[in-house]
C-alpha cells in the first residue's frame, strides 16, 4: 500500500514537472513569435521610402517580398524533412538565430542586391521559425492543439500589430530606416538568449523524434486533404500579403490619407486579427471549422470589396479592420487541422501549409504591384478582397469531423 502511494506520489510529481516544462517552453516560444511578428509588417510602412532610396518602379519593390518568399520556400522544404527527424526546439534556435544576424546585415544599408539576398536569408530563417514552432506547440499541446495554436497566432499578431508602429515611430522621429532594423536586431537577440538559456536550464521532455522516416513527407503530400487546405492557405495568403505589402502605400498615395494613419492600417488590420483569433477559440468549441472559415472569408470578402470601391478612406480602413476579424483565425485553424489529419508527421504538414504560404506572398505582392502599375492601384487591391471570397468556396471541401475542431 505504501509502495503503490509512493509511485503514485512520484506519478504526480513527474506530471507536474513535465507540465511546468511544457509551458514555460510554450511561453518561450510565443516571446520568439511575438518578436519576429514585428519585422512581419514593419516593412510595409517603409515600402515607399525603399522604393525612393534604391530608386525602384513599384514592380520592383515587390521584390524584397519576392526575395524573402523565396528563401521561405527553400526553408520550408528542408524543414519538413528535418522537423519530424531532429529536434524542434534545436531547428527553431537555428532559425532564429539567422534572423538575428539577417536584421543585424539590414541595418548596415546595403546595396540592393545585397538586400535582396538578404531578404532571402530573413524569410529562409523567419519561415523555418514559423513552420517548425506551429509543429512544435501541435505536438506540445496534442490534446487542445487548437486552442494553443490560436494563442500563439495571437501573439504573431501582437508582434504584427506593433510592427507598424513600431517602424512609423521610429521614422518619424527622423531615424533612418535601416536604423529600425538595427533596433529590431537588438531586442531579438535578447530574446534569442533567454531561449538558449532556458533550454539548457529546462530539460526538454516534449521534443522526441519521430520514428517516421522522410517518406512521411511524400505521404502527406500524396493526400488530398492537405491540397484542399492548401488552395486555402495560397488564396488567404494573398490576401493577408496583399494588404500587409500594399495597404499603406496604397492609403496614402491613393485614398491621400496621412503618413501616420497609413502606419495605424496595419494596426487595424492585424487587431482585428488578434480579436479574430481570440474569438476563434471560443467558436471552435461550438461551431465547424468549416462553418467558421466559409462564413468568416465570405464575409470578409464581401465587406473588404464593397469598401474598396466606395473609395471612402474611413470606410475602406473599417472594411479592413472587420475583413481581418471574420478571417483573422484562418491559419492557425488549417494548422491544427493539418496536425490532427497527420499527428505523426506534424512538421511535414505544417511545412506543406506554409510552403503554398510563402507561393502566395510572392505572386500576390508582385502581381498586384504589376496591376497597380499598368491599371490603377484600386483594381489592385480589390484582388485582396476576391482571394477571401474563393477561401470561402474552397473551405467547403474541408472535412467535417469532431477532430478536425478540437485539433
Amino acid at each position: 500500500m505504501v509502495k503503490k502511494m509512493q509511485e503514485s506520489s512520484q506519478a504526480y510529481i513527474a506530471k507536474r514537472n513535465s507540465n511546468n516544462s511544457k509551458n514555460i517552453l510554450t511561453v518561450a516560444l510565443y516571446a520568439l513569435m511575438l518578436i519576429y511578428a514585428v519585422s512581419f509588417t514593419m516593412i510595409g510602412p517603409m515600402m515607399s521610402i525603399l522604393i525612393r532610396h534604391y530608386q525602384l518602379r513599384i514592380s520592383q519593390g515587390g521584390l524584397m517580398v519576392t526575395y524573402q518568399s523565396i528563401g521561405g520556400i527553400v526553408s520550408i522544404i528542408l524543414g519538413g524533412i528535418l522537423a519530424d527527424n531532429f529536434k524542434k526546439s534545436k531547428l527553431i534556435g537555428i532559425g532564429f538565430g539567422l534572423y538575428s544576424i539577417a536584421l543585424f546585415v539590414i541595418s548596415l544599408t546595403p546595396s540592393y542586391l545585397l538586400l535582396l539576398m538578404v531578404f532571402f536569408i530573413l524569410g529562409a530563417s523567419t519561415k523555418l521559425v514559423d513552420t517548425v514552432t506551429n509543429s512544435y506547440i501541435a505536438d506540445l499541446h496534442s490534446d487542445n492543439r487548437g486552442k494553443f495554436l490560436n494563442f500563439l497566432h495571437v501573439f504573431f499578431g501582437a508582434g504584427a500589430l506593433i510592427g507598424p508602429l513600431f517602424s512609423r515611430y521610429l521614422i518619424s522621429k527622423g531615424v533612418n530606416w535601416s536604423q529600425c532594423f538595427l533596433y529590431l536586431w537588438v531586442a531579438s537577440t535578447a530574446i534569442f538568449l533567454i531561449y538558449i538559456a532556458m533550454l539548457l536550464l529546462i530539460p526538454d521532455l516534449h521534443d522526441k523524434k519521430s520514428s517516421t522516416v522522410t517518406t512521411g513527407f511524400l505521404k502527406v503530400l500524396s493526400n488530398l486533404k492537405i491540397w484542399i487546405l492548401c488552395l486555402i492557405i495560397f488564396m488567404y495568403a494573398g490576401h493577408q500579403s496583399g494588404i500587409n505589402i500594399w495597404f499603406p502605400m496604397y492609403a496614402e498615395t491613393v485614398l491621400k490619407v496621412s503618413t501616420l494613419l497609413s502606419s495605424l492600417s496595419l494596426s487595424i488590420f492585424w487587431a482585428g486579427i488578434i480579436l479574430g483569433r481570440l474569438l476563434c477559440i471560443k467558436l471552435q468549441q461550438k461551431y465547424n471549422v468549416r462553418h467558421i472559415l466559409f462564413l468568416g472569408s465570405l464575409l470578409g470578402g464581401s465587406v473588404l470589396i464593397s469598401g474598396i470601391l466606395t473609395q471612402n478612406p474611413s470606410l475602406i480602413l473599417a472594411s479592413v479592420g472587420l475583413a481581418a476579424l471574420f478571417t483573422g483565425a484562418t491559419i492557425p485553424m488549417l494548422i491544427a487541422i493539418a496536425c490532427s489529419l497527420f499527428p505523426r508527421n506534424s512538421g511535414a504538414a505544417s511545412s506543406i501549409l506554409f510552403f503554398n504560404n510563402s507561393i502566395a506572398w510572392i505572386l500576390f505582392p508582385w502581381l498586384i504591384g504589376i496591376i497597380a502599375e499598368y491599371s490603377n492601384f484600386q483594381s489592385g487591391m480589390l484582388l485582396t478582397g476576391v482571394s477571401l471570397l474563393i477561401t470561402s468556396l474552397a473551405s467547403i471541401a474541408i472535412p467535417s469531423t469532431k477532430d478536425d475542431i478540437d485539433g
